[in-house]
């Protein structure tokens, strides 16, 4: 049995291999082979011109070139022709605290274009499927608001702010130019003009876009004038160009939260409130975090790729915490919780307390004593009163019955954590 179980690994890692050796052919060297043997038919069957070696082989590369960027050629030559990149910074970055307010003024919403222009789509394989797929060309998208909240600050459009950015895009969807000012006391403090490729003309009437006829563009362009072509640096350049240029001349400070540390109080025969229980074990759920207002005007707590933020109108504020270990997001009159049940090596609650502005108020790290937990301790209830934090939680890795433990967080009896 160890014999024919070596002998099927043996097989399985030779198909493998012979995977990975055919995906690597079909990648770089397929479609050159495809485009140097159309030349030559086109060369030999057509022009019939053989007398002069080196004029045969002179066409030859310019019928390659020709056939391997096809419809790209008037975009690729417009680039040779203006490699546009102008960068200004008059002053050191400048410094703002986490969560400034920044007003932006742009005439396009979102910007989106190929890190390189000169992609195709390719083909790749999977050693477990045994299996070949086409990847599509990395499309970057790029929107100011959201990287303003990546980058810690608030994009507020209800006022001028004191520092403000400008951006502005001429060109089509094919190429243009950014133009970005940053502005701060009244002067730009740093700017941006730059030339864009965002595609070349004709790549979606090929069907780059389109899953039918993918493996016709990776034919038509995967082919070494790509290669050669990339040498001259006909791309963008960074992976992400506006939030490269605002991450190199705006410089986030945060400020060291205070934690108030204290014990947690277990409960062995609790009351709760019905109303203040929480039946779903959904990680980083809301509770009671829709139809909220603020200022006159309707809010959301919201969470994605940017993090947890406050989404009013004309302004978003994003909110300084660790999201990916909170269990619960609870919204209050007094302000929004961030609430972090225990779990194995970490014996203790964290609750982040925010006011509907984005502001901190309170930070609690209440210690517990550790029981052996198996998964994610559910958090099914809460109450916060002005003294005490009532809190429940369930162990929802038990196949048995699922104890509720319940436990009061006593806000009187707290110090101030050390943060060495």
């Amino acid at each position: 049995m160890e014999i024919i179980a070596g002998l099927i690994g043996l097989i399985l890692m030779l198909l493998m291999l012979v995977l990975i050796i055919v995906a690597s052919i079909i990648t770089y060297i397929l479609p050159t082979a495809i485009n140097f043997t159309v030349s030559y038919l086109i060369l030999f069957r057509f022009i019939k011109f053989k007398d002069s070696k080196v004029l045969f082989a002179t066409l030859f590369i310019l019928i390659s070139f020709l056939l391997g960027t096809n419809i790209r050629l008037s975009g690729i030559i417009s680039d040779f022709n203006s490699d546009y990149h102008e960068e200004k910074s008059v002053v050191e970055p400048i410094v703002l605290d986490f969560g400034t307010p920044i007003s932006v003024e742009s005439n396009i919403e979102i910007i989106s274009y190929k890190n390189n222009p000169l992609d195709y789509t390719t083909i790749g394989g999977n050693e477990g499927c045994m299996c070949l797929y086409t990847v599509k060309p990395k499309v970057i998208k790029e929107k100011l608001p959201d990287i303003l909240l990546k980058h810690g600050l608030q994009f507020d459009n209800r006022k001028k702010q004191d520092v403000q950015i400008r951006m502005n895009y001429d060109g089509d969807n094919y190429k243009g130019v950014i133009n970005i000012d940053i502005i701060s006391d009244n002067k730009v403090q740093a700017s941006l003009n730059r030339r864009i490729r965002r595609q070349h003309f004709g790549e979606t009437l090929i069907g780059e876009n389109s899953s039918k006829n993918s493996v016709l563009h990776y034919f038509i362009y995967g082919n070494i004038w790509r290669y050669l072509l990339e040498a001259f640096q006909l791309k963008n350049g960074d992976d992400k160009l506006i939030e490269g240029f605002i991450r190199k001349n705006i410089k986030v400070s945060k400020h060291k939260k205070v934690i108030f540390k204290g014990n947690a109080i277990e409960y062995l025969n609790f009351d709760p409130l019905e109303s203040f229980m929480i039946k779903n074990g959904i990680l980083h759920e809301f509770i009671d975090c829709k139809g909220i207002s603020n200022e006159d005007s309707k809010i959301e707590i919201d969470q994605s790729h940017t993090g947890l933020k406050i989404v009013g109108n004309e302004y978003t504020i994003p909110i300084d915490t660790d999201f990916y270990i909170t269990e619960k997001i609870i919204c209050t009159n007094g302000g929004i919780n961030v609430v972090s049940t225990p779990r194995r090596k970490q014996s203790y609650f964290y609750i982040e307390q925010y006011d509907y502005r984005g502001g901190n108020t309170k930070n609690y790290k209440f210690m517990v004593e550790e029981k052996n937990w198996k998964a994610h301790l559910g958090l099914i209830y809460f109450l916060d009163t002005n003294d005490v934090i009532y809190v429940g939680i369930v162990d929802y890795g038990t196949n048995t019955e699922r104890k509720k433990t319940f436990y009061a967080l006593d806000k009187k009896d707290v110090e101030i954590e050390d943060p060495n």
